[in-house]
C-alpha cells in the first residue's frame, strides 16, 4: 500500500466530513424538519457524489466512482429516513440515528476505497505534482497530507457534528429543556434560543478541545470548562438548567475528545 493509497482515503473523509458538517449547513441552514429532509435528501446525496469525485479526481477510478455512487444512495435513503416521524418522534431517536449514520457512511467510504484498490495517480495529477513538489515547502506538505486531512475532518466534525451530538442528547429530555430555558428567559431578545449564542459557545469549546488534544494539553481542558461555569455560575443555582448545562456541556467535550483521540489513533496506526 503507497502514500497514495492512504492520502485517497484521507481525502475521502475529509471531503464527506467538510460536506456533511459544514457545507450542508451553510447552504441548506440546520432546520431539522421531516419533511424538509425527505424533500432535500436526493439533492444532498447528488451533491455528495459530485464532491466526492472532485475532492478524489487526482486517484479516480472507475471501481471508486461505482462506490461513491453506491454511498450517495445510501445517504440518500438515510437523509429521508426520518420523513414518516413526528417531529417529536424524530427528536427523541435524532442522536441514534446521527449515530448510525456516521458509522455507516464511515464504513462505506472504507468500502469503496478498498474496493478501488490497486489504483494509481491520474497522469495529469503525476505531472502537477512532479513540479509543485520541487518547491521544500511542498514536500513538507505532502509528506503529512493524511494527517492534515484528517484534522480538517476533526474540526469539522466538531463544528455541526458536536451540535448535533448535544441536540441529540438534549431531545431526550425536553421537559428538562423547557423547564432550563423558562428559567433563565425573563424577555424573549434575550434569550439564548433567538440569538444561538449557546450553540456557537459549544461549538468554540469543541474547537478548543479539540486544539488542545490533538497537542496532547489534556489538562489544560480543565480550565475551559472552569471559564464556561464560572460565566454561568448564578444560572447554575437552578437544578433544570445546571442539569441542563451538565448534560450540553459533558456531550461536547466527550464529541470533541472522541474526535481528538480517533485521529491520533488514526495517525499512531
Amino acid at each position: 500500500m503507497t502514500a497514495s493509497h492512504i492520502h485517497t482515503l484521507a481525502a475521502s473523509i475529509c471531503v464527506y466530513a467538510l460536506f456533511e458538517f459544514v457545507v450542508k449547513r451553510v447552504w441548506w441552514g440546520t432546520g431539522r424538519a421531516p419533511a424538509e429532509r425527505a424533500r432535500k435528501a436526493r439533492a444532498r446525496a447528488a451533491w455528495l457524489f459530485c464532491w466526492l469525485l472532485v475532492g478524489t479526481a487526482a486517484f479516480i477510478n472507475l471501481r471508486l466512482t461505482i462506490g461513491y455512487a453506491l454511498a450517495a444512495g445510501v445517504y440518500a435513503v438515510l437523509e429521508s429516513a426520518g420523513g414518516r416521524k413526528t417531529p417529536r418522534e424524530a427528536a427523541r431517536t435524532s442522536l441514534e440515528r446521527f449515530v448510525i449514520k456516521q458509522t455507516l457512511m464511515g464504513v462505506l467510504m472504507y468500502a469503496a476505497w478498498q474496493f478501488a484498490l490497486p489504483m494509481e495517480n491520474v497522469a495529469w495529477y503525476s505531472i502537477l505534482e512532479n513540479r509543485v513538489l520541487a518547491h521544500p515547502f511542498a514536500l513538507w506538505i505532502s509528506q503529512r497530507w493524511a494527517a492534515i486531512l484528517l484534522m480538517i475532518s476533526a474540526y469539522a466534525f466538531v463544528i455541526d457534528g458536536g451540535t448535533s451530538i448535544v441536540r441529540g442528547i438534549l431531545d431526550k429530555f425536553p421537559g428538562l429543556y423547557r423547564r432550563a430555558m423558562l428559567s433563565q428567559q425573563t424577555d424573549s431578545s434575550s434569550s439564548d434560543e433567538n440569538e444561538n449564542s449557546g450553540e456557537w459557545i459549544g461549538i468554540l469549546e469543541r474547537v478548543i478541545t479539540l486544539t488542545l488534544v490533538l497537542t496532547g494539553n489534556f489538562t489544560a481542558i480543565a480550565f475551559v470548562l472552569t471559564a464556561k461555569s464560572i460565566a454561568r455560575f448564578k444560572e447554575l443555582e437552578n437544578k433544570d438548567f445546571s442539569e441542563y448545562y451538565l448534560l450540553g456541556t459533558m456531550g461536547s467535550v466527550i464529541a470533541a475528545v472522541a474526535a481528538g483521540m480517533a485521529v491520533k489513533l488514526a495517525l499512531n496506526f
